[in-house]
């Protein structure tokens, strides 16, 4: 019972952190500019301001996913909830508390769909843009973004730490998906560096791109 009543605690301050945080808000687009890692910033720049949310969630399972709210440990709805449509009163004004948030990543999401949207149309020009096989490339190119760069609550996206059934462990955990994105994101890029520098020398393009990629 004690890792129950944790979780439920942690649960409940999360949402109580979150709901009707302007800051929360505020902070929900600069996951944006950790994409610039792995996408070309010219794509970020040029898909500003033209989030396609509704297509992004129709192609991308990983975007409606987290558009039921998991996009932190803890918060998203239950299975019960998402199967039923049934609430408590109390559960719908959490969930109405943390709208706001929800909207913000769903529109920071959209933006980078976009984003990805034009890469693979530049990368891919015979294709026409509007056939089930140009979306699927979009939609994998956009799930290895999400995977490499954004933070979403499914068991895959955890790190492995952030996977631990302890309660203690989850505690202090809380609201470190972020931060544990980051630095997981560094350590591959300086990892990569470092593999291309002793295969291939200092004055490879090998070695050169993964520098870039890292100090970008």
């Amino acid at each position: 019972y004690g890792s129950e009543i944790s979780d439920t605690l942690s649960g409940k301050y999360k949402a109580a952190a979150v709901g009707a945080n302007l800051r929360v808000v505020v902070q929900q687009p600069t996951a944006y500019f950790r994409a610039a890692a792995v996408v070309d910033p010219k794509y970020l720049a040029m898909a500003a301001g033209k989030p396609e949310v509704a297509e992004m969630q129709k192609y991308s399972p990983i975007a409606k996913w987290k558009s039921w709210g998991y996009w932190e440990t803890g918060i998203g709805r239950s299975m019960k909830q998402l199967l039923t449509g049934q609430q408590t009163s109390l559960e719908k004004a959490v969930e109405l508390s943390m709208a706001p948030a929800g909207v913000a990543d769903d529109l920071t999401w959209g933006i980078l769909w976009k984003a990805v949207k034009m890469e693979v149309k530049d990368q891919n020009p015979g294709m026409d843009v509007k056939s089930d096989a140009f979306m699927k490339k979009v939609s994998d190119r956009f799930d290895d973004v999400v995977d490499q760069t954004q933070v979403v609550d499914s068991f895959l996206h955890r790190s492995q730490m952030m996977r631990s059934t302890n309660g203690a462990v989850k505690m202090a955990t809380a609201f470190m998906a972020e931060p544990t994105k980051s630095f997981n994101l560094m350590r591959t890029a300086i990892a990569e560096m470092t593999e291309a520098q002793k295969k291939y020398g200092n004055n490879s393009e090998q070695y050169k791109k993964a520098r870039n990629m890292t100090f970008r």
